[in-house]
């Protein structure tokens, strides 16, 4: 496989065949950080006409971390996203690219950011499962999806803005959280694994521990 998160327990349960990955957690937990180290562990391992869309839609304070990262790569395409219909034409034009660049992989970061403020109206709801079925026409070309979702909290209780459309769409949801004195936690939801990945994030990016 060529896609890697640097796990190789995790790259078993993610990779072994192109599918749609959702990673969910509150606010600061590592889910961007999980995304580029995607990227990190990847790039290198793809073959010539293989490349790898990442795209935000929560501005531009990730590109620091590439930087520091030292991401700079002619098989990674980095665009953001300002709402969910310009999301929308950034996957139709990639749908368009099939045969011309090969799209290898598509990374959201993060799928329900818009949705959050547009899902109050039907014409928001209405995008977000374009979205959704636009990924779906990817995967369907052996393109594999991974997003990030983020989750707000509403009288003490958790809610993930269009988990009613995610969970269903999805293969693959791990949920991260910060519920450990040192270190971050990864769970898989979808399929249920009884396992939990601890990581931490350095200066060189995500690093596994083995607990």
């Amino acid at each position: 496989m060529s896609l890697s998160i640097c796990n190789e327990d995790l790259d078993h349960i993610f990779f072994v065949k192109p599918s749609k990955i959702v990673i969910y957690g509150e606010a600061a937990v590592g889910k961007t950080n999980l995304l580029l180290n995607i990227l990190k562990c990847s790039v290198n391992r793809l073959k010539l006409s293989e490349v790898i869309y990442f795209i935000s839609t929560e501005g531009s304070t990730f590109i620091e971390k590439l930087r520091k990262l030292r991401l700079d790569n002619e098989k990674m395409f980095i665009s953001i996203a300002i709402d969910q219909l310009h999301l929308v034409h950034m996957l139709i034009d990639i749908v368009r690219m099939l045969d011309k660049y090969s799209p290898y992989c598509v990374i959201i970061d993060s799928i329900n950011s818009h949705y959050r403020v547009e899902s109050i109206s039907t014409e928001g709801i209405v995008l977000f499962n374009e979205i959704l079925t636009l990924l779906d026409m990817l995967n369907t070309s052996n393109v594999y999806v991974v997003v990030s979702a983020q989750v707000r909290n509403i009288d003490g209780k958790q809610e993930i803005p269009g988990y009613e459309y995610l969970q269903l769409w999805a293969d693959v949801v791990a949920y991260v959280s910060r519920n450990h004195p040192f270190y971050r936690i990864l769970r898989i939801h979808k399929p249920s694994i009884d396992k939990m990945f601890y990581f931490d994030i350095t200066l060189d990016g995500v690093r596994w521990i083995r607990i």
